[in-house]
């Protein structure tokens, strides 16, 4: 009876010691771990910079996603027809000879994705994506039956950065770089019959901005204006997160 008492003891003494070990060591771990917890309970915490000067305030690093829509006036002029990057074998230089005339021509202008990361409050690296396209019909002069079809598209992938002079929280200043290639593809189709006649190649593109604006703090609209694919007037809207 008393050997039974005993073990009794002897177990609960050993299973209590046991149980005490683990909450000391599981407090320990709490401890331990609670400077990242406190990183992770605040959304904005996770988003500060490390790398910040001695006596600067920390900065959030932010996104952006924009799309927009620009003229096609310089695109039209450098990399079509006579322009300094255009495709001299390209269909439609060949399409418009004595018997046939060009029709009304329709362009899409030029549609740009863009993706940024804001590293710094003035400082901005990112992507943009970008397509023009083009519809030419040709007509025959005799009959002014539609003749031949000819279809351009340009898409092109630039690496961007960007400055800002003035940051407030509805509005931003900046200026633009963007460099970059593009594949162009030319399509000239006969409209009674025969099969469509296809070319291709690669171009050098740019884009630069002079003066850029948005007004908006996570949905805002935006407007620049420079010279490249993206044309001369170029606007949209972003979304910040």
């Amino acid at each position: 009876m008393w050997q039974n008492a005993s073990c009794n003891r002897f177990f609960t003494i050993f299973a209590t010691e046991q149980l005490m070990k683990k909450v000391i060591l599981i407090l320990v771990s709490c401890l331990m771990a609670w400077p990242l917890w406190a990183q992770t309970i605040d959304k904005d915490s996770a988003r500060m910079v490390l790398l910040t000067a001695p006596g600067e305030k920390p900065f959030r690093v932010e996104h952006e996603l924009q799309i927009g829509v620009g003229d096609i006036l310089l695109m039209n002029d450098l990399y079509r027809n006579d322009g300094a990057f255009a495709t001299p074998h390209a269909p439609h230089t060949d399409l418009f000879a004595q018997d046939v005339y060009r029709g009304a021509e329709m362009a899409s202008g030029t549609i740009a994705f863009n993706y940024t990361c804001r590293t710094k409050k003035w400082l901005w690296f990112g992507a943009t994506i970008a397509y023009a396209g083009f519809y030419t019909p040709a007509f025959d002069r005799i009959t002014d039956r539609l003749a031949y079809k000819t279809r351009e598209h340009f898409v092109a992938i630039m690496p961007t950065i960007r400055v800002s002079y003035i940051n407030r929280k509805y509005i931003t200043l900046y200026s633009a770089a963007a460099i970059g290639g593009a594949v162009a593809v030319y399509e000239q189709k006969p409209y009674d019959a025969g099969s469509a006649v296809r070319t291709a190649d690669g171009k050098f593109v740019f884009q630069i901005t002079a003066l850029g604006f948005s007004v908006g703090y996570k949905v805002y609209a935006f407007a620049e204006l420079g010279a490249g694919m993206r044309g001369y007037f170029y606007g949209g809207i972003g979304y910040r997160f």
